[in-house]
């Protein structure tokens, strides 16, 4: 059944994720948020990679796209204050300090795959715990990655 954060059970989901250390919350976006970020996402998306394909821009990665919250003011309002706030405070059980919003594409052959780094674990040595929201904006699959 479709879910967003309004939706959530949060002390299942917490419980989920202390026991596996990640959750997985299929349909986690109904349309037409979904269909919005979507379209949001691939049009930005398209015009970053256009600039850097053109020499204006320069990424360092080919299908990863970091800091969609300079570029968009949407993307940036959607970093601080959406709804997926409440359900990330749920998890880590602290105040958030929002870092990125980023776009992931996993083109058809490429085989590497994205490992966790700081932002999704945080500093534990220095109290800090940290929290990535991955979005599938396609059916994600095992044959796409």
């Amino acid at each position: 059944m479709p879910m967003d954060a309004k939706h959530i059970h949060f002390a299942d989901v917490k419980r989920r994720y202390d026991e596996d250390g990640f959750v997985v919350l299929r349909g986690y976006l109904r349309d037409p948020r979904l269909t919005d970020l979507r379209q949001r996402a691939d049009k930005l998306a398209t015009a970053l990679i256009y600039k850097r394909d053109t020499g204006r821009k320069t990424l360092p990665f080919a299908n990863v796209l970091k800091n969609l919250n300079h570029e968009d003011a949407w993307f940036a309002q959607q970093l601080e204050a959406g709804d997926h706030l409440p359900l990330m405070q749920s998890l880590i059980g602290s105040d958030l300090t929002p870092a990125s919003a980023a776009w992931f594409n996993r083109p058809p052959g490429v085989v590497e795959r994205i490992d966790p780094h700081i932002d999704g674990v945080g500093r534990p040595r220095l109290g800090n715990v940290g929290a990535t929201l991955w979005i599938a904006l396609d059916a994600a699959e095992v044959a796409n990655g």
